[in-house]
């Protein structure tokens, strides 16, 4: 993310990858909480999944491809 923020480009990054892999947490992080887990399982999947969210929305925002 600060390499992101430092360059200002997301050149070489792919939009479908980053939605993919958040959608991959966001089933984990649910699939744990459905099946009552704690959260020392999968609380990991939250932080990568935050992580991930905000890749998303830089993506979004430097990329001039997009609209």
């Amino acid at each position: 993310m600060a390499k992101i923020l430092k360059e200002g480009s997301v050149e070489g990054l792919s939009s479908f990858g980053a939605v993919t892999e958040l959608i991959a947490y966001l089933q984990t992080m649910t699939y744990a909480r459905h099946l009552g887990l704690n959260f020392s399982v999968y609380g990991e999947t939250v932080l990568l999944t935050a992580q991930s969210a905000i890749v998303l929305q830089l993506i979004f925002l430097y990329e001039t491809k997009i609209g």
